[in-house]
């Protein structure tokens, strides 16, 4: 029932099970998935649908971009290598 950042550490003993096996590399990865997935997660992931709808809604949207209106930018979730695609809003009528 303490903290102890050593457990995280796969080349410590403290990270090994209690028959003194190595854990599985993904035992500490609360948000990547099974049975201990967080459950803000999945909240979030429908939070995001509802929003991206009501924005389709309400705002036209428009690539600043001109080469983005024949193909479509590629997208990632986490540090890109990649230019700031920019859209502009405009409010629907």
């Amino acid at each position: 029932m303490e903290f102890i950042p050593e457990r995280f550490d796969h080349s410590n003993d403290l990270s090994l099970t209690p028959a003194g096996k190595k854990r599985n590399v993904s035992s500490w990865a609360p948000f990547f998935g099974g049975n201990r997935v967080c459950f803000g997660k999945s909240l979030a992931e429908g939070e995001i649908k509802i929003a991206a709808t009501y924005m389709t809604q309400l705002f036209d949207l428009k690539f600043e971009d001109p080469k983005y209106q024949t193909e479509l930018p590629h997208v990632q979730m986490n540090q890109s290598i990649y230019p700031d695609i920019w859209l502009k809003l405009t409010a629907r009528k």
